[in-house]
């Protein structure tokens, strides 16, 4: 047999094939990186011009932007684009503040607040066998406004020329007497956990007396180079916000009532956890409505130091409900027979201070600040003689329920040259509010919905070791408040130290047990076994009305009152402030217009 002998140089030429194929890959490959460089490129000249066109464009609004934007492309001294040539478009669409589509509806034009520019041109691949020629398209949007919340098709915000005011509502700060500041004292240290502080009710009024610059409490929060908004929505803690208002108050320049408050302020600092209570948002006590840019023109608002106090102790307290005791020693003026009251708070939301612009015509109000909806259940318990064996403890429960208070910026009145209105307007309004003698089943006053009062147990007592005597409401007594509505006009000098009252308001009155609405029914146990009405029902009943009917007005005026004006709260009337800002011709104020709203300033913003 013979073998052939296998050489090696039979396997010459291989190499060479796979290096064919691979050549082609290669040169495929490279053809397609040309050429998608080439793209890039082309797309980066396209989108230039579409962007400065755009930007050229939305200046021409309400007026058609098509020439505006098309001169801007298609001029050689401008970018030159070849318009004109084969392949070569540029498409100029415009959106409405309604619907944010893109059209060409010359209709929609007083609407618009944003351009379009779509442009194409023509791109022929450089390797042929890659694929046929093609073209490039870009687009680029420009809209009126800062930017702020500017995403199509919502609303994006321009500027329409409105003048800006500023509104405060709630109690009056006037007075603070010993009732205020205990419940003061005694809300801070729930919301400091625990403690002592003690600040008396000249120290209450000193803080009263002191305001804090926006633009300084702004620097002092490290907030100098953010926006408004960026303050708005930022979170602190209460000893933050405390530590912020001390420095603000205790600079060079500063009045001898800011320097005071200041030093009030820091006692209390000084005794405030870094962490204590929770994080408070800034904007929850006082708003700027719509943007103002840097915040010049909010510059010089002034916010009260009592404000700061009362709204940190509402939020800080993350579910802004307080109980405290309040002793007789700790009234203005005793109650006869009072052996203490407790005082549980249920809090919807802090009062606010705000600034923004006026009404838009006919009845959209854009800037209320608003007091806030609370719930009191405010337990008297009074140690009275009812004519039985011995004194018996009597336990009141009022229940209220008060709706807000709010200041409405109507109107600013501004003369032709003059950055100060001559006079605004603003539009108080306070809602309907009740008060109950009443339980509730609902422990934190919490929900939407008003909690309902019910039967109440006023005293259980034993006359002897087998009778015993409980006496109760057969139904909640309750008064009701309504509401009403008041155009207040104010006049330079804006300021806290003029405020007003609304007038002709229904103030606060308490319910008395045994009016139309209630009775009381009393029950004697005798062994156990409950009857109704005997022998001592009638002169226990008389003595019970005689002895509450006696110490009402003392109730309302040593403890609820105060109780409702330490929260800076209005119930049944409102005091209202027209403070600074309140200016005719704002630098850079823009709001969310309605439709039709003029454009009095564009500042356009891009995006491709």
């Amino acid at each position: 047999m013979t073998h052939r002998r296998i050489r090696k140089n039979d396997e010459r030429g291989a190499v060479l094939v796979l290096s064919v194929v691979g050549l082609v890959l290669a040169m495929i490959a490279g053809g397609l990186a040309v050429d998608l460089g080439f793209i890039a490129q082309h797309a980066r000249e396209d989108q230039k011009v579409a962007d400065l066109a755009a930007l050229d464009g939305v200046r021409a609004l309400p007026a058609d932007p098509t020439t505006a934007a098309r001169d801007s492309a298609c001029l050689p001294l401008r970018n030159d684009f070849p318009c004109l040539e084969p392949g070569y478009s540029v498409v100029v669409e415009w959106a409405d503040a309604v619907t944010g589509l893109f059209s060409t509806n010359t209709l929609l034009l007083p609407l618009a607040n944003a351009v379009r520019v779509t442009t194409t041109s023509p791109h022929e691949n450089a390797f042929p066998f890659l694929g046929a020629g093609r073209s490039v398209t870009r687009k680029a949007v420009a809209t009126l406004g800062n930017g702020s919340g500017c995403t199509l098709p919502n609303l994006c915000v321009v500027n329409d020329g409105s003048p800006i005011g500023t509104v405060r509502v709630g109690s009056t700060v006037a007075t603070i007497d010993s009732a205020q500041s205990a419940i003061f004292n005694r809300l801070l240290n729930q919301v400091l956990g625990g403690g002592s502080f003690n600040l008396n009710a000249v120290g209450w009024q000193g803080i009263a007396a002191g305001n804090v610059n926006f633009s300084k409490l702004k620097a002092a929060l490290n907030y100098q180079a953010g926006t408004v908004d960026s303050l708005g929505s930022a979170t602190f803690t209460f000893r933050q916000l405390l530590d912020a208002s001390v420095l603000a108050m205790n600079q060079s320049g500063e009045s001898a009532a800011n320097i005071n408050a200041a030093n009030q302020l820091l006692t209390i600092a000084g005794q405030v956890g870094a962490s204590a209570g929770a994080v408070i948002q800034f904007d929850r006590f006082f708003d700027v409505v719509g943007n103002v840019g840097s915040g010049v023109d909010v510059a010089d608002a002034q916010i009260n130091a009592l404000d700061i106090v009362r709204a940190g102790l509402a939020l800080a307290d993350s579910d802004h409900f307080a109980e405290l005791t309040l002793l007789a020693s700790d009234l203005p003026a005793p109650i006869t027979d009072l052996v203490d009251v407790k005082v549980k708070f249920g809090l919807i939301e802090a009062p606010q201070m705000k600034s923004g612009p006026p009404k838009l015509p006919p009845s959209t109000y854009r800037t209320v600040a608003t007091t806030s909806q609370v719930r009191l259940l405010v337990e008297v318990k009074l140690n009275l003689d009812l004519g039985l064996v011995a004194r018996v403890n009597v336990t009141i429960p009022y229940l209220i329920d008060a709706g807000t208070a709010q200041g409405k910026l109507d109107t600013l009145n501004c003369a032709v040259g003059n950055s100060v209105p001559t006079s605004v307007v603003i539009v108080g309004v306070t809602q309907p509010a009740s008060v109950s003698i009443g339980t509730t089943t609902n422990p934190l006053l919490s929900g939407a919905a008003a909690p309902s009062p019910g039967v109440a147990t006023l005293a259980d007592v034993s006359v002897t070791p087998l009778i015993k005597v409980r006496i109760r409401t057969t139904a909640a007594t309750t008064v009701s408040v309504t509401g009403k509505t008041q155009t207040l006009t104010f006049t330079p000098p804006y300021s806290m130290d003029n405020p007003q009252t609304m007038t002709g308001t229904q103030l606060l009155s308490l319910p008395v047990l045994g009016g139309p609405t209630t009775d009381t029914q009393v029950l004697v146990s005798v062994l156990g076994v409950d009857v109704l009405d005997v022998g001592l029902s009638t002169s226990v009943e008389a003595a019970l009305l005689s002895a509450v009917v006696g110490r009402s007005t003392g109730i309302l005026n040593n403890i609820i009152t105060p109780a409702m004006k330490a929260l800076g709260l209005s119930l049944g009337g409102a005091t209202i402030w027209a403070p600074p800002p309140q200016n005719c011709n704002p630098t850079s104020f823009n709001v969310d217009p309605g439709p039709g709203g003029t454009t009095a300033i564009k500042v356009p913003t891009l995006s491709s």
